[in-house]
């Protein structure tokens, strides 16, 4: 099914913007590599409160956190790199409502309000109906993002949170960085998806899916 592959190459894809090539690197920034991303880190990250079914006003809050000292996945051979001072680590939150009349999924950014209470949210330069850049804030041991989004209309909906990147450690040329993102809700609530579109999300949406219904 074409929805099927069209949101798993997004997920699959960093969705922000800031990941790009530096001419130079100095104290205060930081030349990716060109060819191939370094570090792979895996990340995590749960909605609250966890339940099926919300109201118009109800609020739900998407955390995520992990320390700086993070294991590398990009190799066999595993070992612990230090990512403090990293430049923008940045994700993605794909907001979908789902019809399930004709079954398709349509662009559900404008259906929430959206809040930050660490980290950072921007719009999408690319596709601002679906998708919002989120951008993790760094603290003392670890990197942190908890934003809030509240429920304005009313339907079937389901978010993803993807893959996620950052250019590098700052003053460190070729550390930029690959986030694969897991959300650990023990019930993502994935029958509502299953009803609305007549179809099962594959092993990559299931990954990083959550769904729920407003009304």
């Amino acid at each position: 099914m074409n929805i099927i592959i069209n949101i798993s190459k997004s997920l699959l894809l960093i969705s922000v913007t800031m990941i790009f090539i530096s001419s130079s690197c100095n104290k205060d920034s930081t030349r990716p590599c060109s060819s191939y991303t370094p570090y792979s880190f895996k990340i995590t990250s749960e909605w609250l409160l966890q339940q099926e079914l919300y109201h118009i006003g109800d609020t739900l809050i998407l955390t995520s956190t992990f320390p700086k000292i993070l294991t590398d996945y990009s190799t066999l051979n595993l070992h612990q790199v230090d990512y403090s001072n990293a430049v923008s680590i940045a994700s993605g939150a794909i907001f979908y409502s789902l019809d399930s009349v004709q079954h398709q999924y349509i662009g559900g950014v404008s259906k929430f309000n959206l809040f930050s209470i660490y980290g950072s949210i921007l719009p999408s330069t690319v596709t601002p109906q679906e998708h919002t850049d989120l951008i993790f804030q760094e603290q003392a041991n670890n990197f942190f993002l908890k934003i809030g989004i509240i429920a304005k209309e009313k339907g079937i909906f389901a978010l993803y949170i993807s893959n996620g990147g950052s250019e590098g450690i700052i003053g460190k040329n070729c550390t930029n960085a690959a986030f694969d993102m897991t959300v650990t809700n023990s019930d993502k609530h994935v029958g509502l998806f299953q009803f609305a579109m007549q179809q099962t999300p594959d092993v990559e949406q299931q990954r990083k899916i959550y769904c729920f219904r407003v009304q």
